[in-house]
């Protein structure tokens, strides 16, 4: 397996090894707000609920760009686009623990979620158009895998760093704002990388039909792949965002211990991204996608009911390698199902169908915190529920658009 790797590393132009670059070091910058932004914004006295409407904000930038991006990055070069959301991304991650209020702290989040949300819409048709058949797949898993390793890095190095600079500065609070705010210089360097790309302007044939005549035409696809989605995002939405506070709070875990976990379940995340070529061939697309979600469901009931540290850190990891697999799959699945001519427009569907699931499940979540008292056996079984129902509805809705492309749609 790590020689197929290697091969679809070496058959990988080198535009799309540039990009993975960038996505390296996106991958890092977004680590440290994602492992300690709620971590901060408890230590400023916000409640549950309002941390998770800052946390939201990122899923409404998404919305907002979700659609418009993947129509230009259909026509236009992607280099100078993703430089300029990367610069964006930088001076938002730079910014955004300064903020004076919990709108600002909103605002900052928003553009934070807007930049990332190009990166995430442009890398299914980057690689599409970038790749042969033969490496594509393994090079969407290695596109996931290069973003995961980064965020490891990221993730331990900002815990450390953290409780480094809480003695110096003689508070936890300015400490974490001061790593927060450091990533904003890794989204720099991600858009000088960036602006190095060097691709021909896509080629948009006029006589294709149009893309809403297309949209149109397949809507009932849309909707099959969208459903899940959304689903999926609610249930994630509510749970993930406050795992570091859940660690913190059951088991008294310092900063640079959630940061420490949170590397390490990248690393486990990263794992679970490099078998899913594997997963693919044996199972087929769909299959693969279900039974990774349901298997990663078993870990979210024991993380709901365990006291046990140990026990729970093991669930924790195995949680994310498993839930977080089923990605390169799916988006796989969405470019060889898609019709020409909708790809992006898709690609785009689903981004902003997941950040649907994120705008309400970080607020859900938060208000059931705040209304059982910290309770996060509640939450997490109100996670498996959203994460079953996800499950049935792939199963469903997908297996018979895999059937439809072929007997068994496999990398």
């Amino acid at each position: 397996m790590i020689k197929r790797w290697a091969e679809d590393w070496g058959e990988t132009g080198a535009q799309a090894r540039r990009y993975l670059m960038g996505c390296a070091f996106l991958g890092a910058a977004g680590a440290l707000p994602w492992t300690l932004l709620n971590l901060y914004l408890d230590r400023l006295g916000y409640t549950k609920t309002e941390i998770g409407s800052v946390t939201s904000m990122h899923a409404w930038g998404t919305i907002l760009v979700a659609l418009p991006a993947a129509y230009i990055l259909a026509r236009r070069r992607a280099g100078r686009f993703l430089a300029t959301a990367a610069f964006i991304c930088g001076l938002s991650l730079f910014a955004l623990p300064w903020m004076p209020s919990l709108g600002w702290f909103r605002v900052a989040e928003f553009m934070v979620g807007l930049s990332f949300a190009i990166h995430h819409i442009a890398v299914a048709p980057f690689i599409y158009r970038h790749t042969g058949e033969r490496e594509r797949q393994g090079v969407f898993a290695l596109a996931e895998a290069v973003g995961t390793l980064a965020s490891v890095v990221g993730s331990f190095s900002g815990g450390q760093l953290a409780d480094l600079l809480t003695p110096i500065l003689d508070s936890d609070s300015l400490a974490l704002a001061c790593v927060l705010s450091g990533a904003g210089f890794l989204g720099l360097a991600a858009a000088i990388v960036y602006a190095g790309i060097r691709e021909d302007e896509p080629v948009v044939d006029e006589r294709a039909p149009k893309i809403l005549d297309v949209v149109r035409e397949h809507r009932g696809i849309a909707l099959r792949f969208v459903t899940p989605h959304i689903v999926l995002g609610v249930g994630a939405g509510a749970c993930i965002p406050f795992l570091s506070l859940y660690f913190r709070e059951r088991f008294g875990l310092g900063d640079g211990d959630v940061g420490t976990l949170w590397a390490v379940g990248g690393l486990m995340t990263a794992c679970g991204f490099l078998i899913a070529p594997y997963v693919s061939r044996q199972l087929g697309l769909v299959r693969g996608i279900v039974a990774l979600e349901l298997a990663s469901i078993v870990f979210f009931i024991v993380l709901a009911y365990t006291n046990s540290l140990v026990v729970a850190i093991i669930a924790f990891l195995f949680r994310g390698a498993l839930m977080n697999s089923g990605h390169p799959l799916f988006m796989n699945l969405v470019m060889k199902v898609a019709p020409e001519g909708a790809k992006e427009f898709q690609n785009g569907m689903q981004s902003m169908a997941w950040s649907v699931g994120w705008v309400l499940g970080p607020v859900v979540g938060g208000a059931i915190l705040d209304s059982t008292g910290n309770d996060y056996s509640v939450l997490m079984l109100t996670t498996v529920g959203f994460y079953t129902v996800s499950s049935v509805l792939t199963y469903v809705l997908l297996l018979p658009l895999e059937r439809r492309h072929g007997e068994e749609v496999k990398a």
